[in-house]
Formats: structure tokens, C-alpha cells, sequence
């Protein structure tokens, strides 16, 4: 049976057989979408960014906590960038600017970063973050940071004091006893009981991560809201800014008062029920969950719960005492009129369900105070809203239903009664409105507010003496106040989008998207394009010359948004429920016609749209001219399958006669439209269902079960990735199909214990090989053409590699391959290549070497050429080779070979990439890392190089080309030409001879003979003065037995030049020598 073949095997197999199909580096040359290309495996499948829309060092994602560092002048600011795992640091909180870069980051070893780490694994940075909720700073600069996913507190020393140019590490962590464990209350175990050293804001039964929150009370104590263990923590001043603990000297800190339990070994949450008959949200000494603390000037301690109320304690403070007064309770009297949802006394608030009990699951999400003033982050009410202070508070009255005072001020909506997000229905974002507000701090005259559904952070004004923030004038997270994607888009980032769908009796998000359509233009004078469906974005990024097509690179055309910084639902509405001609709703497929039209897949919409060959207009805001599973442009699905209506199309191709085929999947069912195409017209074709009006999931050969993706192939054929049956269905072209056909091939993909599960499909149309996505495994696999498959005892797949979360394929017609997954990125990935020395053909490779460059999956010339002589060209025949960036001289260019010299300044270990690249497009033609050494000696044959023996390259004493005709003669001179140096002094520039003969250090010659080796003299070791990658050694020829030929190999920064280290591989140059 065929087994993969592993990406250790492949570089061998390029040197041996011709491999069966074209071999693909799984490692990408170009990514798009995230910065970090990865280098290993390891690092495909494991990627350090895995935020939408790529983390910058100017974006937010979710932000969830702000502070304010007070001891520097100007004060930093502090933002707990939640969704992507850090922390970053402003160092002037003073400034009113727009999407100001942060000027360091916390918890991430760089800006680029998103993912959270795995701090026990072997090499972590065991300072980086999961999940930050809140962030605090001391008297001294001293920033904590609540890790709510490692459950910890973590200590970073004053941040802008620390040296730049690495990580910045926390010196000091609560809740574990040290930096490499996280386990809730330092447990596997759920029902382990909290202790005062513990911590359980991420565990079994906890909800998820919990938003607990930290707060310095004026003494410097340090409060810990430990939502996992429904309470309160105090650690004392002296602790806290205590020594390190992370190093040679551990220390346990623990804390030494609690509320919301009697003792600190409880953890006994309140009901949280919805019944105000069973007056849960009245207990004072019992919370749930929760978590923003504050202080204000007079050391009282405001915390809210999920139970969508406040509770405030006075000091002193002891174990377990109940909470003095309760914010946000309004309890109506008799015959009053009631209270509007939307009002001055209650907070918002989520609902959610224990058993077959309502409880309350969330409300305020942040609290601050200005002096004795107190604000709050009314979360679900998309506000803030202020109470004056606590002395001025009027007394609790019950009997009159005076709980809870009055709130005096309300900012982000028009009155107390408004609760809109953003103010007004579908608007965008301003200066002075809110979606979700979380946060705020206030610090030097200026008020922050977190504003976590626009992904920003506010900075504004603050009149002191109405105690009231102005609009904003500063703005982090966002280029412009109207702006609210998560992290920020500039067109050159993309998101995938997530699909609510029915799975049997539950409803389970899916992923989607991106996905990329290539289109090859007529005019030969035109490049190929190529276009993106950013489905998260709900936009269409257009690329006019697909080869340029890399990291950064911000889109030429864009199809869906009036701009590129924007993300509206139905541009330029942003209403879900209004589809428009322009705009997009969860766009998650595109597929070129032969006419050039684009067909995009509106997901969200319901329906397939076609973009009139959108490079011909070039239009700001192109108009979709036909629209097909609705009957117009206006229209919204209504989940009815009719042979006329999609529901959530998913996938779209398109035909070489121009049929247009789409998935269904929520109705599991394939259409087939025939054209002229007009508005609304049914489909010519069901496939999966025995007509238009059945929607049911079936195993059976004329039934599908969520089929995720169509494609077709050079003969027409339809392939369909049928999920849920785990199995490739592919049909005969639709000319000869009807409601209901069969497939010709229906092939198991989980047989054998193979477990792939396709969520996308992709054929070759020149050499036929099946690409497949496999969402189960995480794995892009390639099966053999249809034909092979089709007679096949066991098919199998013949290639393939793991990466993250594969989502979509495209092909280019070179053959590369293309992958967006669910890391929000595309890498590409091109042939693979070899790369060995150019004389005696070992795998080891060296800056200033000569080396063969070869591979079996490119075309790099019709017309082979050679360079003339030094000084050698970077480009020869429209070919280049970048060794980690740097030009390499070309010697030769060969069809399916390169000679070159590997640049001086090319690394001596570890992994070089080499890409080789046709400069006049930018198209990338193959790619490998290649293990680096600092020398690769090897002697340089007479005929042909690389060579595994023969006559060596070598000049007599008297001028003459040594050989068996002209031989040395003992005990006269002979000068043997190799190639690898590695770096030496006095190289020259790269692809320039020097000139003259530069020393080349310290070599050993040998004469190597049946009975062993004869040590010869070195008169000289030199570069050769006029040739590039070329050196030599002079040396006296040794005695020997007899007349004859002989090995000659080097000893050179002790490495043989005729053997690889551990033996596998020899070289066997010859030497003529007389007696």
C-alpha cells in the first residue's frame, strides 16, 4: 500500500528515481495573513499568530482591561489585549493620537504573536499569556496582570526600565508555585477545594475562562477577584512588592482575607437564580462568578457579579463579611409603574441556564472610580454610567424599594433609557459611543474606557467639574473613531468567518473561509489574477498579478466594502437583514468563469453573485449584475429548499463551459445552474437530493451529508467533498447528469483507519492529482488522478502534510499550492528542491561553495545559458536564487537544474532557505530550507561536477591538466582545485574573483592508496585568484608504491572532503602520480 511521503524522505528521493508526481515543499515560501512564516513542521501545524486579521503592534483584539502607570512622567498606559494573549504598553498615556503603535508588548515574545502558549512544554516562554482579563500597576511601575487561562498572577518589573531587543519577563507569579504550571488550584482534579495560594479562573465547570479582575486598594494590597472559586482575595503590600519568586529563592504568596466565602477552603457559589421570589441577588455574603473590582479614594470596594449587580464593602475588612450596600437591585413598589428595561437604577444582564433553572450569567463587566466617584462599564447595555459618592448615597429604605441609589450620569448613550450598540441601529463606531464596554481607568485628567466590542480602546478629555468624560480624542486599537474590526484592517490582512449549522440535535459553529479563485486571463500580456474571499471581513481582496501576491501586499481591487480599512455587514447598510448588489455577508468561496466574471459564494446571504470581469472597470464599489438562489438582489434566505433558493452556499465552481455548481450543505445537496444566466433562475441540476424541494442527509450513493465543497476537473468532471460520509464523490460532467445521479467514483476516505474528513476539494487540471483538506486531521493530502483511483485496490493518498486547520485550496496553474486554515493566513507552497555541493555532490552546503540546485517539479529554463566569467550574474535566463534573501551568483541554468555559489554571509548552521524566484514576474518557481554547514570541502572534478569518482581537477608542476597521461611526479608539485571554503578573510564580493590568492587556513592533503592514506605536504592553501567559489591547494607529491591513480581527498575544519561524517556518502577524485 502507498504510504505518505514524509518530508525527511523527500530531498533524497529528488536525487534518486523520478518521484510520481510533483513534489511540494510543506513548508511555504510566502504566507499571507500572518507575519511569522513558519520554518518547521512543527511550526506549520503549532503557529505562534492565530488572531484574525493579523495582530499588529497597533491592533487590538477584544481588549479587555486598561491601566494607568502614575510613577512615570508622562504616565503609560497598559491595555490586557485579551483575544491576542498580551499585554501592550504606550509609553505616553498623554498623547490624543489615532492607532498609535504600542512601544512594547507583555506576555508575547513580539508584536506578531497571537497564540497562547503551552508554558509547561519543554522551551516555553513560560511569561507569555493566556488569556490576560486584567492588568494593574503599583506605586513603583510595577505591572500585574491577571493570566486568567494559566490561572495566575503575574509580576512584570517596571516594563519601559528593562532592556529592549528581547522578551520581557514577569519576576514574580501568584497562584502556582512557580512559572511552568497552571492547573487550577494546583489540581488535576475539579472538586480540589481553593486554598489562600490558589487560584481558579480557568477549569472544568468554571464556564470557561473567567473575567477576573485585579485591583490595588490605597494601602498597596493587591485584590484578586477568583471568579472559579465564586470570591475575593486580598494579598498583602509587603508580599506583593516583595523579591522575586520565579527564580533560586521560590516564594509562596498567599493571601489573607476573603469574601464572598466564611474561609479561604470554600467555595460555595450563590444560586445566581432569576426568581426574585428566592432573593439571591439580596445575599450580601455570597457571590457568583463575577469579577471588576475598584477602589475609590476612601478604600471602598466595589465588585460586581454575574448576578448583573454591585456589591460594595467599607473598611476595615474581615473573612467573609457581607457587603454594606448593593448596586443595581430595584425592587418596584405596589401600584408603581414599571421599571423601563432600559433605565437609572439596573445594570443589563445575561441569562443562562443550570439544568432547568434561569440564572443569571453576566452584567457589569468593569468598574473605576475618579476620586470617590465611581463608574461602571454596563456592559450589556452598551454604556457607562456614573454614581456620585458612597456618603452621598441615600440610606436603604426596602419597605420603600430604595436598595440601590440612583445612577447621576450616563455616557455612549443619548439618555438612560438607550441601549443601542453604537448609539443608533447598524451604525459604525464614533467618538463618544460604545459596543460592550469592559473597562476604564482614569489617570491624570484622562479617562480610558475599553471598549471591547469595536476592538479600541477610548482616550478622553475629562471635565472635572461635572465629573463627566468629553468625547474621545485619542483612540488605541483603530486608525479612525469609526472603524471597528478586530485588529485593525488595512487590506492586507484576512479573517475567516464561523457558520451556524444544525448537527442533528444541536447547533455547532463552522468554519469557513478564506478561500481563493486563480483567473488566467486571454491576453497573454495580462497577469494571472487573483482573487480572495475574506469571510470574516465580509469582502473580496482582488490581486491584479497573483504573482506578486505575498505578505502585506494590500489588495489592487476590492469587492464588497467601500474601503479597505472596513468590514460592514451588506456594504454599506451593515444590516444583515438588507442584502444589497454590493455587499457581502460571510463571502466564503470565489470562482472564476471563462469569461472572466467572478462568481462569489454570499454565504450569510444565501446566494451566488457575479462581478462582471471586475478588472475591467476597475470600479471603487463594483455592482453585482446576476444574482442566482434568491430571485433579486433584496431578498434574504428562508432555509425552504426550492430548487430556485440557496440556503448557506459554501462552495462555488465553475464549468469550461461556464455552468456554475455550489454546495448546499445545510440542505446537502449540489446545484448545477446552466447558462445565460438571469436573476433567480431555479438550477438545471440537483445533485445529492432525488429533486428541488428535499433537503435530507443520507449515506446512500444519491444522497449527501453536508457536502462542504465542489470542483471540477480538465474532463468536466464534478468532485464533491461529501463531509459528514467522509467520502469524495466524484460525477460525470453535468451535461449528462440529472436530479438525483449517482457518482461514478465514491471513495471511503476513512477506510483503513485513515479518518479524513474533506472540507475542501481541489484537482489539478494538468496532471489530474485530487488535493484534499482534511478538517479531521488537520492535513492537506494528494491523492493519485481520477483514473488511478477508480481501479485502485486500496486508494490511497501519496503525499501530504500537516498544517493548521485547513479550510480551502487553490491550485495555480504551475502546480503550487495554496492553503488558507483556520490560522487566518494562506501559505503557499511551491516544488521542492535539493540542493548538494557541486563536486562531490554530498548534502552539505556552505556559504562561498559551489552547489547543484535541482529539482524535479519546475521548469526554470527552455534555453539553458552559462555565465561568461566573473563577475557572475544574480540573474541569468530570468532566474535568481535568494539564499535567506541574499542574490546568489549563477554559474549555469539548466532546465530542471541550477549551479550556483552560495552568498558569503549565508548562515554556516542550522536551516537556509533557498527560493529560487524569475525576477521579471516575482513568480516563485521552487523553495527549500537546506541544512547549513560552516565548510563543505570537496574537490572539484576534470569533467563533469558533481561526480561520485573520476579525475580529479589538478594542474602539474610544469602547467600541464594532470591525468593519467600527464602524471605528477613524486616529490614535484601539484595544485588540486576544490570548492567550499566556508567563510574566510578576505573573501570578496560575491561572485567577484579576488584578485589574488587569499589564505585560506589550516588543511591537511592525503594521498589515499588500497593500504591507506599518505600524508602529502601543503605548500599553500589558497582562494583561487580568478575564480569565483574556487580554491586550492598546492601541495609536494608524496611517495608511493607504483605508478598510478590515486584519491586525493582534503582534511579541512575537520571534515574529509571525500566522505560525509557518518559515512553514507563517498567521493572518490583521482590523482595520476609517477614514480
Amino acid at each position: 500500500m502507498k504510504r505518505i511521503i514524509l518530508y525527511a524522505a523527500v530531498l533524497a528521493a529528488l536525487w534518486g528515481t523520478a518521484a510520481p508526481a510533483q513534489t511540494l515543499n510543506p513548508l511555504p515560501a510566502k504566507v499571507f495573513g500572518q507575519s511569522d512564516k513558519p520554518r518547521s513542521l512543527a511550526d506549520l501545524a503549532a503557529p505562534a499568530a492565530l488572531a484574525p486579521n493579523m495582530a499588529k503592534p497597533a491592533s487590538l483584539y477584544g481588549p479587555n482591561s486598561v491601566a494607568v502607570d502614575t510613577s512615570l512622567s508622562p504616565p503609560a498606559l497598559y491595555i490586557a489585549d485579551t483575544g491576542n494573549h498580551r499585554v501592550l504598553g504606550w509609553r505616553d498615556a498623554s498623547l490624543a493620537s489615532m492607532g498609535r503603535p504600542a512601544d512594547l508588548v507583555l506576555g508575547q515574545r513580539n508584536f506578531s504573536s497571537s497564540a497562547a502558549v503551552n508554558i509547561s512544554a519543554s522551551g516555553a516562554f513560560t511569561s507569555s499569556l493566556y488569556a490576560p482579563s486584567s492588568v494593574a500597576v503599583d506605586a513603583q511601575g510595577n505591572v500585574f496582570v491577571m493570566d486568567a487561562g494559566n490561572n495566575r498572577i503575574l509580576r512584570f518589573p517596571k516594563p519601559f526600565e528593562q532592556p529592549g531587543g528581547e522578551a520581557i519577563r514577569a519576576d514574580l507569579v501568584i497562584g502556582q508555585p512557580n512559572l511552568r504550571t497552571n492547573l487550577p488550584n494546583r489540581s488535576t482534579s475539579s472538586a480540589a477545594p481553593p486554598t489562600a495560594s490558589t487560584i481558579r479562573t480557568n477549569g472544568a465547570n468554571t464556564g470557561g475562562i473567567q473575567n477576573a479582575s485585579i485591583a490595588f486598594d490605597p494601602e498597596g494590597n493587591l485584590w484578586l477577584s477568583d471568579s472559579g472559586n465564586h470570591r475575593i482575595l486580598r494579598y498583602p503590600a509587603s508580599d506583593v512588592r516583595g523579591p522575586s519568586n520565579t527564580g533560586a529563592s521560590p516564594r509562596d504568596i498567599a493571601a489573607d482575607l476573603v469574601l464572598g466565602q466564611p474561609d479561604f477552603v470554600t467555595a460555595t457559589p450563590n444560586a445566581g437564580r432569576a426568581d426574585p421570589a428566592r432573593g439571591d441577588r439580596l445575599l450580601r455574603n455570597s457571590i457568583r462568578f463575577g469579577g471588576p473590582l475598584a477602589f475609590d479614594s476612601r478604600g471602598n470596594l466595589f465588585f460586581a457579579d454575574d448576578l448583573a449587580r454591585i456589591l460594595v464593602w467599607r473598611p476595615p475588612f474581615s473573612n467573609g463579611q457581607a457587603a454594606s450596600r448593593l448596586l443595581g437591585i430595584y425592587i418596584a413598589r405596589t401600584g408603581s409603574e414599571p421599571l423601563a428595561a432600559v433605565n437609572p437604577f439596573t445594570f443589563g444582564f445575561r441569562l443562562g441556564q443550570s439544568g432547568s433553572t434561569v440564572i443569571f450569567a453576566g452584567g457589569p463587566q468593569g468598574l473605576w472610580c475618579e476620586g470617590d466617584y465611581l463608574f461602571v462599564a454596563d456592559t450589556y447595555n452598551n454604556r457607562v454610567v456614573r454614581y456620585d459618592p458612597v456618603a452621598s448615597w441615600p440610606p436603604e429604605d426596602p419597605l420603600q424599594g430604595q436598595i440601590s441609589p440612583r445612577m447621576s450620569a450616563v455616557f455612549g448613550q443619548e439618555d438612560f433609557s438607550q441601549n443601542t450598540p453604537n448609539r443608533w441601529q447598524f451604525a459604525e463606531p464614533t467618538a463618544e459611543s460604545l459596543r460592550s464596554p469592559v473597562s476604564g481607568a482614569f489617570a491624570a485628567g484622562r479617562m480610558f474606557i475599553v471598549d471591547q466590542g469595536n476592538h479600541r480602546v477610548l482616550g478622553l478629555p475629562y471635565d472635572a467639574a461635572n465629573h463627566i468624560p468629553l468625547p474621545a480624542d485619542a483612540l488605541y486599537g483603530q486608525l479612525e473613531f469609526g472603524l471597528r474590526s478586530p485588529n485593525m484592517l488595512e487590506g492586507r490582512e484576512l479573517s475567516g468567518g464561523a457558520l451556524q449549522v444544525i448537527a442533528g440535535n444541536q447547533i455547532v459553529s463552522l468554519g469557513i473561509g478564506p478561500a481563493m479563485a486563480f483567473h488566467y486571463p486571454s491576453n497573454p500580456d495580462e497577469p494571472p489574477h487573483l482573487y480572495i474571499a475574506d469571510t470574516g471581513n465580509n469582502r473580496v481582496l482582488a490581486y491584479w498579478d497573483a504573482r506578486q501576491f505575498d505578505f502585506g501586499k494590500t489588495a489592487d481591487l476590492l469587492i464588497g466594502q467601500v474601503g479597505l480599512t472596513r468590514s460592514l455587514v451588506n456594504s454599506p447598510h451593515n444590516n444583515p437583514a438588507k442584502p444589497t448588489r454590493t455587499g457581502l455577508l460571510l463571502p466564503s468561496s470565489v470562482a472564476v468563469d471563462p469569461d472572466g466574471n467572478l462568481w462569489v459564494a454570499d454565504t450569510g446571504n444565501g446566494r451566488l453573485l457575479r462581478f462582471p470581469r471586475p478588472f475591467d472597470s476597475w470600479a471603487s464599489h463594483p455592482e453585482a449584475d446576476v444574482v442566482l438562489g434568491q430571485p433579486d438582489f433584496e431578498t434574504t434566505p428562508d432555509g425552504e429548499p426550492r430548487r430556485d433558493r440557496l440556503f448557506r452556499p459554501v462552495s462555488v465552481a465553475v464549468t469550461g463551459d461556464g455552468k456554475v455548481i455550489a454546495a448546499d450543505p445545510a440542505h446537502h445537496r449540489v446545484l448545477v445552474f446552466q447558462g445565460p444566466f438571469e436573476n433567480g433562475q431555479p438550477a438545471a441540476v440537483i445533485l445529492g437530493q432525488p429533486d428541488g424541494e428535499s433537503a435530507t442527509p443520507g449515506s446512500d450513493l444519491t444522497r449527501m451529508n453536508f457536502p462542504l465543497s465542489v470542483a471540477v476537473d480538465a474532463s468536466e468532471r464534478i468532485y464533491v467533498a461529501d463531509a459528514n460520509n467522509s467520502r469524495l464523490l466524484v460525477f460525470e460532467r453535468a451535461e449528462f447528469l440529472a436530479d438525483g445521479s449517482g457518482p461514478g467514483l465514491a471513495l471511503n476516505l476513512a477506510a483503513g483507519n485513515r479518518n479524513v474528513s474533506p472540507v475542501d476539494v481541489k484537482v489539478n487540471r494538468s496532471s489530474g492529482d485530487i488535493w484534499i483538506a482534511d478538517g479531521r486531521q488537520s492535513r492537506v493530502l494528494r491523492y493519485p488522478k481520477y483514473e488511478e483511483l477508480l481501479f485502485a485496490s486500496a486508494p490511497q493518498w501519496n503525499y501530504g502534510f500537516l498544517t493548521y486547520g485547513p479550510r480551502t485550496l487553490a491550485l495555480d496553474n504551475n502546480g503550487a499550492l495554496y492553503v488558507a486554515d483556520a490560522a487566518h493566513r494562506i501559505t503557499m507552497h511551491y516544488p521542492l528542491h535539493a540542493v548538494i555541493n557541486g563536486a562531490s555532490g554530498f548534502p552539505r552546503v556552505a556559504p562561498a561553495t559551489i552547489v547543484l540546485l535541482q529539482t524535479d517539479g519546475a521548469r526554470f529554463t527552455g534555453t539553458p545559458a552559462e555565465a561568461a566569467g566573473a563577475p557572475l550574474p544574480r540573474n541569468l535566463s530570468d532566474v535568481e536564487v535568494l539564499v535567506e534573501g541574499l542574490p546568489a551568483p549563477l554559474l549555469r541554468v539548466d532546465e530542471t537544474s541550477l549551479r550556483l555559489i552560495v552568498p558569503k554571509d549565508a548562515p554556516i548552521s542550522g536551516l537556509a532557505e533557498f527560493l529560487v524566484r524569475r525576477p521579471s514576474t516575482g513568480e516563485i518557481l521552487a523553495h527549500a530550507y537546506i541544512t547549513m554547514s560552516n565548510a563543505s570541502p570537496a574537490v572539484l572534478f576534470s569533467g563533469t561536477n558533481p561526480a561520485t569518482q573520476g579525475q580529479a581537477r589538478a594542474v602539474n608542476q610544469n602547467g600541464s591538466p594532470n591525468s593519467a597521461s600527464s602524471p605528477a611526479s613524486v616529490g614535484q608539485e601539484l595544485t588540486v582545485f576544490l570548492t567550499g571554503t566556508g567563510p574566510v578573510d578576505g573573501l570578496p564580493p560575491d561572485g567577484e574573483a579576488p584578485g589574488g590568492e587569499v589564505p585560506v587556513g589550516d588543511v591537511q592533503a592525503f594521498v589515499i592508496t588500497s593500504s591507506g592514506a599518505i600524508q602529502a605536504a601543503v605548500l599553500a592553501a589558497t582562494l583561487d585568484p580568478d575564480e569565483p567559489g574556487v580554491w586550492r591547494v598546492r601541495i609536494r607529491v608524496p611517495q608511493v608504491g607504483a605508478d598510478g591513480n590515486y584519491g586525493f581527498a582534503v582534511i579541512y575544519r575537520s571534515m574529509a572532503s571525500n566522505r560525509m561524517p557518518d559515512g553514507s556518502r563517498t567521493s572518490l577524485p583521482t590523482i595520476a602520480i609517477r614514480r
